[in-house]
């Protein structure tokens, strides 16, 4: 078992931000029992080894996000964000402007990439060998649809109503 410092990784883009990095397993019958099981475990340590305050949500848009939280202030500090931040800015030349409508409607524009950080992700990664490759990667576009649908994605994003799949 490897220590905990080293599955919980302060390395994304935003401090509000955490990656969690499971064990590797065998893709067996109870290899989903077993992740969740690991990944409950680590929720309840990380619980126990932080501020009372914090809660921790799995899922795609923190629908509490504000405005104010997308801010450079709250950016990792590493330099490899800081460059890409940079170099985006540079490369554009411009501010991103942001568009969705839904119940209601969200129109606006901000500096950098650092907006990257409100969407996250939930993923699993499957190795398989080359020949089955095709076979899997087709599976995987026929199955997307509905996984999305179930995901756990708000409509909710800087405190407005916008459509079902705002990520």
């Amino acid at each position: 078992f490897l220590p905990v410092f080293f599955l919980i990784k302060y390395s994304e883009l935003a401090k509000f931000n955490l990656e969690i990095n499971l064990l590797p397993r065998d893709f067996g019958a109870s290899c989903l029992q077993e992740m969740e099981t690991e990944l409950l475990s680590l929720f309840q340590l990380l619980h126990h080894k932080t501020d009372e305050e914090i809660r921790f949500y799995l899922g795609g848009i923190i629908p509490s996000l504000r405005y104010i939280d997308i801010d450079l202030e709250n950016i990792t500090p590493l330099k490899r964000y800081f460059e890409l931040v940079n170099n985006i800015l540079k490369s554009r030349g411009e501010e991103y402007e942001l568009r969705i409508q839904g119940e209601d409607e969200l129109l606006m524009k901000h500096n950098s990439v650092f907006i990257e950080a409100a969407t996250t992700s939930f993923q699993i990664h499957l190795e398989v060998p080359p020949y089955l490759f095709a076979q899997f990667y087709n599976t995987s576009q026929y199955i997307a649809a509905p996984l999305l649908s179930i995901s756990a994605n708000s409509p909710l994003f800087l405190r407005k109503k916008l459509w079902h799949e705002t990520r």
